[in-house]
């Protein structure tokens, strides 16, 4: 199972987003096993999705990528030598931490909500996005450079070979923020530095999916 979440300090329970709030005081992980025949796991859906761009053939060539999920809010999911950095607290990668709650921030989310605020659907997106609205750019401007602090942060501490930006947030919009982080990266970092691949994810949200099914697999492979 995955959701956007964070582990609490018990290292068990989980601070479930608002609509999932009667979860939060529940060992889920415990839960399930109870109830089910087979062995199970519980994961956010930044982490599983890294696992499924891992394995989704794609990227053999990498061992080290982080793949920032862009959706309800924004979160990493990290692989280090091809396996899950989850950190002491099994909390890594959640960049989001670095946008106040009632802040903007370059999540799917706030994109709609731009959108409701000026009076669009979200039906409406991508003809808004094709004809570069003066609402989509704005955004998409402020949310570029969140992200490229968020990438400069990610270079400074992980040195992934590879950062792959996906989510439920189109893909005219991922690949874009991609080109444009790669240009910025040019100039802004040293040229005698091997330089990181920033790519948008070809199958978007999918890849949390992906990732759930293959929970299993990586839990095997690991042992």
């Amino acid at each position: 199972m995955l959701y956007p979440v964070f582990v609490k300090s018990d290292g068990k329970k989980r601070q479930c987003v608002t609509w999932l709030k009667s979860w939060r005081d529940a060992d889920l992980q415990a839960e399930f096993q109870a109830n089910l025949p087979w062995p199970t796991w519980v994961e956010n859906n930044a982490n599983a999705a890294a696992i499924g761009e891992l394995y989704s053939g794609q990227w053999n060539q990498y061992r080290d990528l982080t793949v920032l999920e862009l959706g309800y809010g924004i979160g990493a999911g990290i692989i280090a030598d091809h396996k899950l950095l989850t950190g002491g607290f099994r909390n890594a990668g959640e960049v989001g931490m670095a946008f106040p709650t009632g802040t903007h921030r370059p999540s799917y989310k706030d994109l709609l909500g731009t959108l409701s605020a000026a009076g669009y659907d979200e039906k409406e997106l991508l003809g808004l996005i094709k004809k570069k609205d003066i609402v989509i750019e704005t955004w998409y401007q402020r949310s570029l450079k969140q992200l490229e602090d968020t990438v400069l942060g990610c270079l400074q501490w992980l040195d992934p070979q590879l950062i792959i930006i996906g989510g439920a947030m189109p893909k005219e919009i991922t690949s874009r923020f991609a080109e444009d982080i790669t240009d910025w990266l040019q100039y802004r970092l040293d040229p005698e530095r091997p330089m990181v691949k920033v790519v948008h994810s070809s199958i978007g949200s999918e890849s949390a999916s992906l990732g759930a099914a293959m929970l299993s697999l990586y839990q095997i492979i690991n042992q």
